[in-house]
């Protein structure tokens, strides 16, 4: 259980990370603080996104990384998780204004996964032991 929450609360983590900026550049142009709604949209996306790492490490054969290896496997798994995070909670907006296109939400979801997959990257270098870089990271410090 300690694992698939781990795992879980790093998906999140990463998505609402994505998710804040890329969605950040619309509220920065919004006109007034009544169209910022950045951190909870950011939230829903990083809960689907944990919801589906949770999945993942609850059952293995659904990992991406069992079958292309590491570390693209983990980068192709972030952008999934960001982006039918990212998917399911834009679409339900643009079905709900017709006269935008579904394609703004299928681009904007691509945006946050491929913002995921980056900081799943950056998550990879900084980490011990981890792919593409297995001797270099930051180490935790001792516990006292």
């Amino acid at each position: 259980m300690k694992e698939v929450l781990s795992a879980a609360g790093r998906a999140f983590l990463r998505a609402f990370v994505a998710s804040l900026l890329v969605y950040g550049v619309g509220v920065l142009a919004a006109p007034d603080l009544s169209h910022a709604y950045l951190v909870g949209v950011a939230a829903l996306v990083g809960s689907f996104a944990a919801g589906l790492r949770a999945l993942q490490a609850y059952f293995p054969k659904l990992s991406l990384a069992a079958y292309l290896g590491h570390p693209f496997g983990d980068w192709a798994e972030s952008f999934l998780q960001g982006f039918v995070g990212s998917l399911i909670v834009t679409l339900p907006g643009i079905a709900g204004a017709p006269n935008f296109h579904t394609a703004k939400a299928f681009l904007v979801a691509a945006i946050v996964g491929a913002f995921n997959a980056g900081v799943r990257a950056v998550q990879g270098f900084a980490t011990t032991g981890e792919h593409p870089s297995p001797g270099a990271g930051v180490n935790p410090p001792p516990n006292a």
